[in-house]
């Protein structure tokens, strides 16, 4: 954990001059909840936040309710760990459109194109798409959980592959506007399928408000090849034992909040036994960056940045 919250950290120290240099807005600072029942990870939490100097109020049951009067406090929830600053929510799409952009304004050459191969030559790779062959002096390879699927690498790297999902529910601008004090949350429950994320309401592109809530490490089957992969983004609906849960788990805690619509986000998270990211060299010139562990996008400055001085 302590690694993540580093890297998170030095990632949203850099925000703010992302968003100014590139004119995309990307993040919101609503702070963070981590509450429920005062487990190990509670406990961790805890420590890691001592030990990196970050400020977290501790809350009781009735506090949580007093500073939050819309939510409906579980009663197995026993404290609540609240950070105020530099934490908060932001949008993947939005925040690699600003990367993109300023990549581009320093000189990088960007071409939108599925990669099928990589093949190392006597003196340069040969990286095969679909729009035909780019050689290259180096290559990184940063796909995602595509990286140990699809042969873009000289060895086989240790990664397990797990669906994700969450659902996303619509509620009304009225609603969105009761909950605008709302911080990003992490509930701990008493057990695996009970422990949830949950954002704050956000305005889509489409003009819909949409709270989205996710599973900890329940409801996430494993993924063995491409074809299961490919299969489960294709699926088109969650898992009806998660979607019931998690709705359920809205319905408690958001009494009065009335649900307009309901919508389904499936994703996969790459992970690796040691719980750390892969940034490495595989071969002379040949190097990764993989293994979020469902905890990268938010910290993707400095894991970006790692790999480019690597290479």
């Amino acid at each position: 954990m302590e690694s993540w919250a580093l890297l998170a950290e030095k990632s949203i120290e850099h925000y703010a001059s992302i968003a100014e240099e590139s004119g995309v807005d990307f993040y919101e600072e609503s702070g963070l909840l981590v509450w429920g029942v005062n487990d190990d990870f509670m406990k961790q939490t805890k420590a890691t936040a001592a030990k990196m100097g970050t400020a977290l109020l501790e809350m009781s049951p009735d506090a949580i309710g007093r500073r939050f009067p819309w939510l409906t406090v579980p009663s197995s929830t026993q404290v609540g760990l609240l950070q105020t600053t530099q934490a908060g929510h932001l949008s993947p799409r939005k925040l690699t459109a600003a990367q993109l952009k300023l990549a581009l304004s320093s000189g990088a050459t960007y071409a939108d194109t599925n990669v099928s191969h990589i093949e190392k030559r006597d003196d340069h790779f040969e990286v095969t798409t679909s729009d035909g062959i780019v050689r290259a002096e180096n290559v990184l390879v940063a796909a995602g959980v595509y990286s140990s699927i699809m042969p873009f690498l000289p060895e086989e790297v240790v990664v397990s592959l797990t669906g994700s999902q969450a659902l996303l529910v619509e509620i009304s601008a009225a609603s969105a506007a009761r909950l605008e004090e709302m911080p990003s949350m992490i509930y701990e429950g008493e057990r695996p399928e009970d422990c949830f994320y949950i954002l704050p309401p956000i305005k889509y592109p489409d003009g819909s408000w949409l709270l989205k809530l996710g599973p900890s490490t329940a409801f996430a089957p494993p993924l063995r090849s491409r074809a299961e992969v490919d299969a489960w983004f294709g699926q088109g609906h969650l898992d009806p034992d998660f979607e019931a849960k998690a709705l359920d788990f809205f319905q408690q805690l958001f009494k009065g909040i009335d649900v307009v619509s309901k919508r389904c986000l499936l994703c996969v998270t790459d992970n690796t036994p040691h719980h750390n990211a892969y940034i490495d060299y595989l071969a002379d010139g040949w190097g990764i960056c993989t293994g979020g562990n469902g905890w990268a996008a938010k910290s993707s400055d400095q894991i970006g940045c790692l790999a480019s001085e690597m290479m």
